[in-house]
């Protein structure tokens, strides 16, 4: 599993490092599978993360749709945008925390949005 590669790496510090972040926040749990480590919450995903030579990717599962003042965003796809880290430092606690929360807040808001329709369409009254 690409967990194991992770924690027994050159990089596992900053791995668990930036794991330990993301599961600080209330109700993110943790996906382990073959290729990768991802967190989820209110059923959809809010990242990956994943070791490599050069240091850490951190790929942001809704990052084109999340604001992005730092400029730390890379890639061009549909959705996912990464963000990348040799050491510690590259990123501070407090970006990489306000980060995480807004695609915490993203999956939060695009449920209740779901739940919002789905009591709008129940309660609708025909004239």
């Amino acid at each position: 599993m690409q967990y194991d590669i992770d924690i027994n790496g050159p990089h596992k510090e900053l791995f668990l490092y930036v794991r330990e972040l993301l599961l600080s926040f209330e109700d993110v749990k943790e996906r382990r599978t073959t290729h990768l480590t991802s967190f989820y919450c209110e059923g959809s995903g809010i990242c990956y993360i994943k070791t490599g030579d050069d240091g850490l990717t951190i790929a942001m599962f809704k990052g084109a749709f999340l604001h992005d003042p730092y400029k730390l965003f890379s890639g061009s796809g549909k959705t996912i945008r990464h963000m990348y880290m040799k050491d510690e430092k590259d990123i501070s606690k407090a970006i990489l925390l306000e980060y995480f929360q807004n695609g915490i807040v993203y999956n939060i808001e695009k449920e209740e949005k779901k739940i919002m329709v789905k009591l709008y369409k129940k309660n609708k009254v025909s004239y």
